[in-house]
């Protein structure tokens, strides 16, 4: 096998310790026997029925977490879809995805452990503890500390659980055809609501929507259409009748991004095809020239609201207002930011409408380094002079999917705030994960010396870079 290049981790999992079977087996014998009767009979006090069943659901799913941690991991993700805490009025305020997160990484953990193998270290992972540090600490003058640890830590928990349990190509598709699932839930569930009188309406527009954190239009464009990017590469990389299967959940989703009538999920969307167009096809010219004729076609038959970028429109000319506070903000304390959570705060309740603004106002460049420093390392590839044989087609194609996804989200993100939005580091975590599971190896491997001066001083230059461009963006525009 070739050897790894710098600045990429990966990871070959050994076989689990055999004590590590019983052990759970016995943690479920006793959890069936003894934890759900009692939390039956705690249930039955609380007069409602939906909570007795959701508690013991929970407890059901706890149980299976601990003989088998990925489920936890999909369970995880299925909660951060579906939403049930803020869709079902009698379920608010259980954190139940809080709490299903724990008890995973407890599960990862002893695993582990009992396994004798060791935590996934890459340079991704030094970025984002350098990002949640920077996030919490940055609360200390406005006594909100609590809020940043707790939502925070949920992110750090998550790239933790997924770039420890997603180790080789089963699990990668496995974790993938997890997120196609659920994305594929998103946008039916939204085309329903949407034709049976639950979509949003704006003046005379029905927007579709679906719950939680997705009835905004925009955050469910943005998901969606990184979802199209997996369900892309698996029609490509699928034969039969499985190819037709993606196609029409491709189809689908396409449907759903245009019946949200977003300008930001309609420019994701054109990314996400256009992009799988150039990267899919070994003839550049010709899928350059299908992207663009395949971009313009979607601006003639998308909807007028899609397609109406005029800068004078109320929405869009406060949105880069916003933008020039922004800058102001951190031009006036560029190395502490205002603090997380506090954008709203000085502008009258409203949000950045801008990922990369929100992050570098509440956070200062010291937090938006280590925070560009995580995508930086979801896009850097060092490639060895010879591409190692082991490394299917599939494979590449696999991480190419994995980064037009993110590339889709976070292209939506750039109109809107979304920077602590779990999703974004569910899909963050892709790119990291595919090259973990495609080029397994015994041991880490750091980023050390040179190598990694050259990475921080690439990253600063990049966002610094990011900031001169939005400031020019913010100029012209406003």
């Amino acid at each position: 096998m070739s050897s790894s290049s710098q600045g990429e981790v990966v990871y070959t999992p050994q076989r689990e310790a055999r004590s590590a079977f019983p052990m759970a087996a016995i943690l479920l014998v006793l959890g069936v026997g003894v934890l759900l009767p009692m939390a039956l009979a705690r249930g039955l006090t609380t007069n409602s029925e939906l909570k007795v069943v959701a508690l013991e659901l929970c407890l059901l799913g706890t149980l299976a977490v601990l003989l088998q941690p990925f489920w936890g991991l999909v369970l995880v993700v299925g909660l951060l879809y579906v939403r049930p805490e803020e869709s079902i009025a009698a379920l608010a305020g259980m954190r139940f995805t809080l709490l299903v997160s724990l008890v995973a990484l407890a599960s990862v953990l002893a695993h582990l452990f009992l396994s004798r193998e060791k935590l996934v270290r890459t340079p991704f992972n030094v970025m984002l503890l350098g990002f949640a540090a920077t996030a919490i600490l940055s609360t200390v003058p406005n006594w909100n500390m609590a809020e940043a640890v707790l939502e925070i830590s949920k992110l750090v928990i998550l790239v933790l659980l997924v770039l420890n349990l997603v180790r080789t190509p089963q699990r990668y598709r496995a974790f993938v055809t997890t997120l196609l699932v659920f994305t594929a839930y998103l946008a039916l569930y939204s085309i329903y609501l949407y034709f049976t009188g639950g979509a949003m309406q704006q003046g005379e527009l029905a927007r579709s929507q679906a719950t939680g954190i997705f009835s905004d239009p925009n955050d469910l464009a943005a998901t969606v259409a990184a979802g199209l990017a997996l369900a892309l590469v698996r029609a490509r990389n699928a034969r039969g009748l499985m190819r037709l299967v993606y196609l029409l959940l491709a189809g689908s989703q396409v449907w759903a991004v245009v019946l949200t009538y977003s300008r930001s999920g309609l420019l994701s969307l054109l990314l996400v095809i256009c992009g799988f167009l150039i990267c899919s096809m070994r003839r550049k010219a010709i899928s350059t020239v299908l992207a663009v004729g395949l971009g313009i076609l979607l601006f003639v038959v998308a909807p007028s609201r899609m397609t109406d970028f005029d800068r004078s429109e109320a929405s869009a000319n406060q949105r880069f207002w916003l933008w020039s506070d922004g800058l102001q903000q951190l031009y006036g304390r560029p190395l502490t930011g205002i603090g997380y959570g506090q954008f709203p705060e000085i502008n009258g309740g409203w949000t950045a409408h801008n990922s990369f603004v929100l992050c570098f106002t509440e956070l200062g460049l010291p937090g938006y380094f280590f925070w560009m420093g995580c995508l930086y390392y979801c896009f850097k590839r060092r490639v060895p002079k010879a591409t190692p044989e082991e490394e299917s087609e599939e494979e590449k194609r696999d991480l190419v999917g994995a980064r037009l996804a993110l590339s889709g989200f976070l292209f939506s993100g750039f109109w809107l705030s979304r920077t602590y939005v779990p999703v974004l580091y569910l899909l963050m975590c892709l790119p990291v994960a595919a090259q973990i599971a495609a080029r397994g190896r015994p041991g880490p491997q750091q980023v050390k010396g040179a190598e990694w001066l050259r990475d921080c001083g690439r990253i600063g230059l990049i966002s610094l870079g990011s900031i001169l461009l939005i400031q020019l963006m913010t100029d012209f525009l406003k």
